[in-house]
């Protein structure tokens, strides 16, 4: 049986239809009060069989920080798949975000070592590794450093990435991935997929920053695909279909959905004053803020990611990028109307 953490995440939803039209049998964990509707969304579109096979699921409610409890799931599994991570933070609670997501990554280390797991794979990020250098398209052996400039998320998944590792040299058999910007559907009101819904309510500014993209889907495949090679253990693959400006997704994502394409370049000034005027907003409302100091840097950074390595290792042919958008955008516009 199969495990998976962070099964009412995005990924999480993906990786497991993907497990289950493949026959695999699958626990899967979620927070108290989590919400299962997105996962059932992304069943139904993507499967005739969507109910019957969210019905396998054997879903529990799990205390990822009690590492006892987790060794009591673990009885009859024998792969895991590790989806789970706090992803958004406020500058209040940063090194919260850090312990968490290190903490539960050492946890289900551990577990699996003492269950003797036969397989584990960790879902890490391409920012928990290191910046370019000198230009140079950023891969597996470029060194993460610490800096001032690092965002939250990146330093909490690189400790977490290092829990892993630390696994594999006390004889883990465990491989991890490192995904880009990934995009699929779920909740339009969070990550990738609320560009859709900003763009699509006339979101007027671009930056001239880059990153790499993949489709959810082409993730969840690759993951399956990783843990069937033996040799693919012990090593860190970067998830990456395509290398994408800003300006040219959000164009891309506004024709798709047949609206006006942002007009305005937010400079770095621009947003260095956006992001205060948020958190000045933020400290008045008491929500936290859209636009964050990390946020507004990361958009005007022109990051570019190598995925040779994967490639020269397992036979995958990533999905065209412009179909990805094309089919989220329709998904998106068929669950507005």
């Amino acid at each position: 049986m199969v495990f998976v953490t962070g099964g009412s995440g995005m990924l999480g939803s993906y990786l497991m239809l993907e497990l289950l039209k493949q026959g695999k049998s699958i626990k899967a964990s979620k927070r108290i009060g989590s919400s299962l509707v997105n996962t059932k969304i992304i069943f139904r579109q993507f499967s005739a069989q969507a109910d019957e096979l969210f019905s396998e699921i054997n879903w529990i409610d799990l205390d990822l920080f009690d590492q006892n409890n987790i060794e009591e799931h673990l009885t009859d599994i024998t792969e895991i798949y590790h989806c789970a991570a706090q992803i958004n933070s406020s500058r209040k609670n940063k090194g919260i975000q850090i312990y968490n997501n290190q903490k539960i990554t050492e946890n289900l280390v551990n577990a699996a070592l003492n269950k003797n797991i036969t397989k584990f794979c960790h879902v890490s990020s391409i920012s928990a590794l290191g910046n370019s250098i000198n230009n140079k398209a950023i891969s597996e052996t470029t060194a993460w450093k610490e800096h001032k400039n690092n965002s939250t998320y990146s330093t909490s998944k690189y400790y977490s990435e290092m829990e892993v590792w630390r696994g594999i040299a006390e004889g883990l058999n465990a491989v991890i991935v490192n995904p880009s910007v990934i995009l699929g559907i779920g909740d339009w009101q969070k990550g990738s997929a609320n560009l859709f819904d900003k763009i699509y309510n006339n979101i007027k500014y671009y930056t001239h920053g880059s990153s790499g993209f993949v489709d959810a889907k082409d993730v969840s495949k690759i993951m399956i695909q990783l843990m069937n090679c033996k040799s693919c253990f012990g090593q860190n693959y970067i998830v990456s279909a395509n290398n994408v400006n800003f300006k040219s997704l959000f164009y891309k994502i506004a024709n798709a959905l047949e609206t006006k394409k942002p007009s305005k370049y937010a400079s770095p000034a621009l947003t260095q004053l956006a992001w205060r005027l948020d958190w000045l907003k933020s400290k008045i409302s008491g929500i936290d803020p859209l636009i964050t100091k990390e946020s507004a840097r990361t958009a005007h950074k022109k990051l570019e990611y190598d995925n040779s390595k994967l490639i020269k290792t397992i036979a995958f042919n990533y999905k065209p990028f412009n179909d990805t958008i094309t089919e989220i955008a329709d998904i998106y516009l068929s669950q507005k109307t």
